[in-house]
């Protein structure tokens, strides 16, 4: 230890590392002197150690990191056994949860539901101190008060003796949250209730007077609960522990994902993990970091063998080398009754499971640190239910808990009181990580009515982050990571926050508020005319910047500015504000009068004019104006319209008008007056057209605009434009065209259009072609140049002559010839191509010939004419006809047949002639037959289809396949025998059947023996090999051989020989 260190200090001390590979974990405890203040502020942090001479300094993040602010609030006790008493004053009006099985039991005999209501009080960061009195008895009285029940109807006050512990909320948060934006612990009590049965029946009351009470726990952590499912019975803890008491606070996870103190968790518990089921036991290092970190674990039944007999580094955490155990039962015996682990009214039935007792193994036992809750009757080492408190005893946290069994699902107390231990465990305080660090942004300076962000970027903590701005007072959101703050003065912000459990923490930030400085007073010396100069004057304001402001966009930052000429567009209201200290005060204004000058007049005339004609020069009315006049030649005048008249060329040119009003000279305008000359008749020549059509008439100089007539003067305009079309005419008939060049009209040109008579019809024949050809067509007769087209009237023109060549066509079409003589069209004549469709190609099968043999290939549908060529296309016409029959072939050859209809080919037809070899001659062998026998010939390779003959041309087909039976046969007899493969038959093969002659019977005599002997019978003669049947015919060969001897015979037999 070091007393009060500052700077860098050294604490001198030495461990040895026994205790095998894994975590070692370092306490870093400060003592905080009376003499310390709130709000003071302790920094030390661990930036190195020594570790077998080396000084390792490479640590991650030093911890802790930061100043840990010191604050006026009482410490936790740790969970360990003899708690010495904390008596605290509890004022009159605070709120009071029991937890014992007389007031707490709407919900007979008791309401869990009590368990989630002090979670959702912690959840909303109301304080609830945790009342247990150190020493009391098993179901002692923790205290005696006078209490009211406030909660969820009323009953009036009464001494009342609470037991199993109770939930204490200071008076001073009942109606108050504890953070400005949260909620009060009536709204939390309330909002709890309206979720229904059971929850709207947890009691609370309310104390009638100051109390002096032994509180064991102020619990100001939100709880975060971890359920591990590594064992598969986290339903377990679910089902019959957090949902019947309300808890949400949870979530379920593999205990090898579990992050433990990092995400804030304060508690996890593992309801069964048999090792012989799953003994990946990695993930339990997790769990060990956890404790030593300050976290509180529970195991039930099977967990309790998993987490103390087979933790990865041979560790244990309540024996020095194990525990066994068994699921028989005891008679249960409660011990450290004023435990917070131990707080519950009544027995606790001993639940079933595969580990309900547990005690140290062999060469084992129980650390001294371990206390037992419930045991087998004392002295035991046999225990149902212990805890110990792993961390030093000075810090929180660090706990494990055994719980026997599991289930502890029942509606009797004694299952009840085993769900309360596991909820108890809920609620020790565990340790918390150093809370993690906020940016509550930059001092800033802002002015009176302005807004700032708070914060920075980020602000800290992930985007679940909830935050906590005080004091609230101009704020848009205090629970926003970046609230916008419009403070009315000078305002300090502090922010804390927590994010999924883990508080954040505090931070402050000044925004300091200057005050605006007065509107100054604005002046200007108008009003003025248009052109004049504009002084703006404002007034001293001591320190201050000014910035003016006005019409078109006017800026300047002088306090007395001036604008050199002014025009109407700077007429209008200036705004002058003073800026002291970065503030800009209210606008002070001035309205500046300019008076217009007078508009330009809108100038006219009546130009252009011809010359000799008067002009007449006009200017718009403006409201009390005077005119002026100016022009070509010196000209001037004083009126608004004045004329000139009789026009020169010489009077053209530009005339100027301006407006006189109040003094003041407006622009002027001008209208150009032009005295255009009269033009010269127009050039125009006549046409002579076909009767009945229209002739196109064109003037060309002198230009201008052309006009024309039907008479010399006078008359009816037929047409404006330098070309006019006639109507169609049938007569000679004259028409007279004038120019009018910029209004100026012209003297008249006669314009003569002649009528010619239109020639005849061409005479032109149609003709037959084939689909997919051209024609050629010719006109003759009424001469002139033939036009061809492809309509009866209008169409395209195609072709220009007296003879033309139809592009391939592929259905009759009708082409019209025209013939034009000097301009004139007569009719047209009608000529058609009549198209003549091409054959489809005809239906003709390939066939397969034997080597050197001809094919006769047959053409059918569509019909015509069918020809045979020997290309697919060109070629040589090898017959006309439907049926060819081809040369001899050796080779497969390819036809090609068409049709012809009306002299038009169709496609060709590939006609395919396969050519197939002779086979070889088969192998088949003669044979040799008895005379009168039959004989069984057999043919082999080259394969096919085998006929046998009896010639070797021609004959007789004898039979047909591979193996033939003659007939008896008496003589030599020659059959042959020939394969067809593919339809050709090859060479024929002899084969010699010899007949030999039958010998004539064997000369043999019968015998005589005694009964019980053998005979010996005796062949001759005939020769050859000698057989002794049984049977006349058939039988069975009994011997071979001239000498058969028969077995021992005891009546008559006959025997055969041959």
């Amino acid at each position: 230890s070091v007393s009060s260190p500052n700077g860098l200090f050294t604490i001198t001390g030495s461990k040895f590392l026994d205790e095998g590979p894994g975590d070692y974990y370092f306490f870093l405890i400060y003592e905080i002197p009376l003499t310390a203040n709130t709000g003071d502020g302790v920094d030390a942090s661990m930036i190195s150690f020594e570790m077998e001479g080396v000084t390792i300094s490479d640590m991650t993040t030093p911890n802790p990191a930061g100043i840990r602010t010191i604050i006026d609030d009482p410490c936790y006790t740790p969970d360990i056994v003899n708690p010495s008493s904390n008596i605290e004053a509890i004022p009159r009006n605070s709120l009071v949860i029991p937890m014992d099985n007389t007031y707490q039991a709407l919900v007979a005999p008791f309401n869990l539901k009590a368990y989630g209501l002090i979670h959702s009080l912690l959840m909303n960061d109301i304080p609830v101190k945790w009342v247990i009195r150190s020493g009391k008895a098993k179901d002692g009285i923790d205290f005696t008060a006078n209490a009211s029940r406030v909660f969820p109807t009323f009953v009036a006050a009464a001494d009342m003796d609470f037991i199993a512990s109770a939930f204490i909320i200071d008076s001073t948060w009942v109606n108050t949250p504890y953070y400005a934006t949260g909620k009060s612990a009536t709204q939390v009590i309330t909002d709890y209730y309206a979720q229904g049965a059971g929850f709207n029946q947890v009691t609370v009351y309310k104390l009638t007077n100051d109390e002096n009470l032994d509180v064991r726990y102020t619990l100001k952590q939100r709880p975060k609960l971890a359920i591990f499912s590594n064992g598969g019975f986290q339903a377990v803890q679910i089902n019959n522990y957090l949902i019947p008491s309300g808890i949400t606070n949870y979530f379920v996870q593999n205990a090898g994902n579990f992050t433990g103190l990092a995400e804030c968790y304060t508690f996890c518990s593992e309801a069964h993990w048999a090792f012989t089921t799953n003994p990946d036991i990695n993930p339990v290092d997790n769990v060990i970091k956890f404790v030593n970190e300050g976290g509180n674990f529970l195991a039930q039944c099977a967990g309790i063998d998993l987490y103390e007999n087979h933790q990865p580094n041979g560790e244990h955490f309540v024996s020095t080398r194990g525990v066994e155990y068994d699921n028989a039962t005891v008679t249960n015996t409660y011990s450290n009754h004023d435990m917070a682990f131990a707080q519950f009214q009544g027995a606790v039935n001993q639940e079933t499971g595969t580990i309900e007792i547990f005690w140290p193994g062999p060469a084992s036992s129980f650390s001294p640190d371990m206390y037992y809750v419930i045991s087998a009757p004392l002295p035991t080492t046999t225990v149902v239910s212990s805890a110990i408190h792993l961390s030093p005893n000075d810090s929180i946290g660090g706990n494990v808990y055994y719980l026997g069994g599991h289930d502890y699902l029942g509606t009797t107390i004694g299952w009840i009181n085993g769900a309360k231990m596991y909820l108890n465990a809920t609620l020790v305080p565990a340790a918390r990580p150093t809370a993690f660090t906020l940016d509550a942004g930059a001092d800033i300076t802002i002015c009176a009515g302005e807004s700032t962000i708070l914060g920075g970027s980020p602000t800290g903590g992930s985007a679940s982050c909830n935050y906590i701005w005080s004091p609230t007072t101009g704020l848009d959101n205090p629970n926003s990571a970046n609230p916008v703050a419009t403070p009315s003065s000078t305002t300090t912000y502090t922010v804390v926050a927590n994010d999924n459990g883990c508080p954040g923490g505090p931070a402050s930030v000044t925004v300091t508020v200057n005050p605006l400085p007065a509107a100054p007073t604005a002046g200007n010396d108008g009003p003025l005319c248009v052109g004049d100069a504009l002084n703006l004057t404002a007034s001293n304001i001591a320190t201050a910047t000014y910035t003016w402001s006005g019409p078109a966009a006017y800026t300047s930052t002088s306090q007395n500015p001036t604008i050199a000429t002014v025009g109407v567009a700077n007429a209008g209201i200036y705004s002058v504000i003073a800026t002291v200290d970065g503030c800009d005060g209210p606008a002070g204004t001035t309205t500046v009068t300019i008076n217009p000058l007078p508009a330009a007049p809108t100038a006219g005339s009546n130009s252009p004019i011809c010359a000799g004609q008067s002009i007449n020069l006009t200017a718009s009315n403006i409201s009390g104006a005077s005119y002026s006049w100016s022009g070509p030649n010196g000209y001037t005048a004083s009126v608004q319209n004045p004329t000139i008249a009789g026009a020169t060329a010489t009077e053209a040119g530009d005339y100027y008008v301006l407006a006189t009003v109040l003094g003041c000279n407006g622009p002027s305008s001008m209208t150009s007056i032009v005295v255009n000359p009269i033009p010269v008749a127009p050039t125009a020549l006549g046409t002579g057209i076909c009767t009945g059509t229209t002739a196109t008439l064109t003037a060309t100089a002198p230009g201008g605009t052309y006009e024309w007539y039907d008479a010399a003067s006078g008359g009816s305009l037929l047409y404006t434009g330098a070309s006019y079309t006639t109507p169609a005419l049938f007569v000679t008939t004259t028409y007279y065209v004038q120019t009018t060049v910029s209004g100026c009209n012209g003297p008249r040109t006669a314009v003569v259009v002649t009528v010619n008579t239109a020639p005849a019809a061409p005479t032109a024949s149609g003709t037959t072609i084939c689909q997919n050809s051209t024609a050629t067509l010719t006109a003759s007769v009424s001469g002139g140049v033939y036009e061809w087209y492809d309509a009866a009237t209008g169409g395209t023109l195609l072709s220009t002559g007296a003879s033309y060549t139809t592009p391939a066509l592929s259905a009759t079409t009708t082409y019209y010839v025209q013939s034009n003589v000097s301009g004139c069209i007569g009719p047209r004549r009608a000529v058609t191509v009549t198209v003549t469709p091409t054959p489809a190609a005809p239906t003709a099968l390939g066939t397969t010939i034997c080597i050197n043999t001809s094919a006769l290939l047959t053409a059918t549908a569509p019909g015509g004419i069918y020809e045979w060529y020997n290309a697919a296309s060109g070629g040589t016409l090898l017959y006309t006809g439907a049926s060819y029959t081809t040369p001899v072939l050796a080779a497969n050859t390819t036809y090609y047949v068409q049709s012809v209809s009306s002299g038009c080919p169709g496609p060709r037809t590939a006609v395919n002639v396969t050519v197939s070899p002779v086979p070889a001659a088969p192998t088949a062998s003669g044979t040799t037959v008895c005379q009168g026998s039959t004989a069984t010939l057999n043919a082999t390779a080259p394969g096919g289809t085998y006929d046998w003959y009896n010639a070797a041309t021609g004959g007789t087909l004898l039979f047909t396949g591979a193996s033939y039976t003659t007939p008896a046969l008496n003589v030599n007899t020659t059959y042959y025998v020939q394969t067809t493969v593919a339809g050709c038959a090859g060479p024929r093969t002899s084969v010699l059947v010899t007949v030999t002659t039958t010998p004539a019977a064997p000369t043999a005599s019968g015998t005589t023996i005694c009964q019980g002997t053998t005979a010996t019978l005796t062949a001759s003669v005939s020769g050859g090999t000698y057989g002794w049947y049984d049977a006349a015919t058939g039988g069975s060969l009994l011997f071979t051989g001239a000498s058969y001897t028969t077995p021992v015979l005891n009546a008559n037999a006959t025997y055969y020989v041959q």
